[in-house]
């Protein structure tokens, strides 16, 4: 008879008791839900920096910018008002021999949250053979007057590399 009285809750204190439980087991859960913020990792020109796409090891290292008035792009000899950015950087394949995929996003920011559309890259021909760079270039058009670049890279594991290109 006695347990029956330790037991005997209302249903309010029965209510309050399932709801406390529930906002602790909510909070634990919390703590181990990792960030969707994505990692972001600053590098500078001659930094070496890795990147995994579709499971395969890359490093990815940029070498320098130039500023050129005209270009080459897609065969077509382009002009512009502003200036046009070539970045060239060099990228290995750490892993597996033969043509593995690779793709990264890639982006440019200036200082004002500006972001330039990218016009064309170059990755060369041929296999991209393992523990060989393969140097490329990426060419985006931004006014004369842009300032605070920065390059940003991402592959498949929500990390950001950002390049600050000193302009």
């Amino acid at each position: 008879m006695l347990s029956q009285k330790i037991l005997n809750f209302s249903k309010w204190l029965k209510l309050v008791i399932v709801v406390v439980g529930f906002l602790v087991i909510v909070v634990i859960q919390g703590i181990n839900i990792p960030s969707s913020q994505p990692e972001i990792k600053y590098y500078g020109f001659n930094e070496d920096f890795l990147l995994t796409y579709k499971s395969n090891n890359f490093s990815m290292v940029i070498y320098n910018i130039t500023k050129e008035k005209s270009m080459s792009i897609d065969g077509e000899e382009k002009t512009t008002t502003g200036v046009f950015l070539r970045i060239n950087g060099g990228v290995t394949n750490m892993g597996i021999a033969g043509s593995p995929d690779f793709s990264a996003y890639t982006g440019l920011e200036d200082n004002q949250n500006n972001s330039y559309q990218l016009l064309g890259y170059n990755f060369g021909v041929g296999p991209f053979q393992p523990n060989l760079k393969k140097d490329f270039f990426y060419v985006f058009e931004i006014p004369k007057e842009a300032a605070g670049l920065k390059f940003s890279v991402s592959s498949d594991k929500h990390i950001f590399y950002v390049i600050d290109l000193g302009i």
